[in-house]
């Protein structure tokens, strides 16, 4: 069983309580993000991809979604002054480390790997079933 970070602290400082929410999503590579720290648009653009993720939406068309300029404006990527007419965004270091981005990729990965566009690697964590618990109750998704 994973224990979440707060319920940690709580138990550190004695408190009687701990925290009764966790938004701690763990990726494939066994990293955690905290969804606390997305902000309203972030908050919609991963309720987005999540409803495709569950759909078992294909790899490529989610990947082309990802890369839409809707969603790399709500990643903060930075504008691309030379790319033509219209907004063109690109990814830049700062961007690659927003955990809007990072939890796309990481749907992205799962959906590759359960359509065969990727393997699981040896110390991958493919179990989705807590990262689901999560998601629903932070992006508060009924169940079912």
């Amino acid at each position: 069983m994973r224990i979440c970070p707060e319920d940690a602290v709580a138990k550190k400082r004695k408190h009687k309580k701990p925290a009764t929410t966790c938004h701690y999503y763990t990726t494939l590579q066994d990293e955690k993000l905290d969804l606390k720290k997305l902000n309203k648009r972030q908050r919609q653009l991963l309720r987005k991809f999540y409803e495709l993720y569950q759909e078992n939406c294909d790899y490529v068309d989610f990947v082309t979604r990802a890369g839409s300029n809707d969603s790399q404006k709500a990643i903060d990527a930075s504008v691309c002054d030379n790319c033509g007419n219209g907004d063109h965004y690109w990814i830049d270091q700062k961007a690659s480390k927003e955990i809007i981005y990072r939890l796309l990729n990481d749907l992205a990965d799962r959906l590759a790997i359960k359509q065969g566009f990727l393997r699981k690697g040896r110390n991958s964590n493919t179990d989705f079933n807590e990262n689901e618990k999560v998601l629903k109750k932070f992006l508060r998704l009924g169940s079912g």
